[in-house]
């Protein structure tokens, strides 16, 4: 069994292809997934869990992303391909109430929210199980 990891996304990537996450940055955010991990993805401008997915397969320009809205922002080179695993019942994730209870949450308010780069964080089943059954 592979690795645990929560997937932040700026942007709306899910409309595009729905099965492909993209990174920018190969190094802190794109090499640390392995085929076989699992991944937990967060749309911030949504804020909302996509679902609980599992990671087929990685490489460079998958998908190029052809849409007018995302390659004026940027270009999503090192990608990685995901089958669904499991549909977050209720997608909403009240981070407030929801989210200082999560293993990767300090990591989160410092790195992502403090403006740095990073978009990849270590999780654990407890994760899984709290966003599945929101306790």
């Amino acid at each position: 069994m592979g690795k645990i990891w929560f997937v932040v996304h700026k942007y709306d990537l899910w409309d595009v292809n729905n099965r492909i996450i993209g990174f920018w940055n190969k190094t802190i955010n794109h090499d640390c997934i392995l085929a076989d991990d699992t991944v937990i993805y967060y749309r911030t401008e949504a804020k909302e869990i996509k679902g609980i997915f599992k990671v087929l397969f990685k490489g460079k320009d998958i998908d190029k992303f052809f849409s007018q809205q995302i390659a004026q922002k940027q270009h999503l080179h090192w990608q990685c391909v995901l089958a669904l695993e499991n549909m977050v019942e209720m997608c909403k994730i009240d981070m407030d109430k929801l989210g200082s209870r999560l293993s990767f949450y300090d990591d989160w308010v410092k790195h992502f929210h403090g403006g740095r780069d990073q978009q990849v964080f270590p999780a654990t089943q407890d994760d899984i199980d709290l966003i599945l059954n929101k306790r």
